[in-house]
């Protein structure tokens, strides 16, 4: 009997996320929750927070404090948010921003998001060099 409960619960467990998320209309009040939850786990002091531990190291040591000051001090972080929140709201779905918020509340993915910048630097020279190719090509074919 127990081992039909456990092969029968994840099955019973996924309608109910199934259902949850087709209940979830695309309505303004559902985007504005849902943004909200989205900022609760993303929120712009947040991403600015790591924005400044990650690059201050790149700035002459005389330029650090200041540079941190701005993006953790006097940057006014509700303007921001209001504005994430808006550009959320306008330009995603009810699920989708459901999705997003979902992704953020779990430690794997703000880990794995915190190393984008530094995959980003890793890659971009390559990219560059590929693009400048590409462009001669397009100039000595046209």
């Amino acid at each position: 009997m127990k081992i039909a409960i456990l092969a029968v619960l994840p099955l019973l467990l996924s309608q109910n996320i199934i259902s949850a998320e087709i209940s979830l209309e695309n309505t303004l009040e559902n985007r504005e929750a849902q943004a909200e939850r989205y900022l609760e786990v993303n929120s712009a002091r947040e991403i600015f927070q790591d924005i400044a531990a990650r690059t201050q190291n790149a700035l002459p040591e005389s330029e650090r404090e200041s540079f941190l000051n701005m993006l953790t001090k006097h940057l006014d972080l509700e303007v921001l948010n209001d504005t994430m929140s808006q550009s959320l709201i306008k330009h995603f779905t009810a699920k989708e921003i459901a999705v997003l918020a979902d992704f953020y509340s779990q430690p794997e993915a703000k880990s794995a998001m915190s190393k984008m910048g530094i995959y980003m630097a890793d890659i971009m020279p390559v990219v560059q060099m590929e693009m400048i190719k590409a462009q001669q090509k397009a100039i000595q074919k046209d």
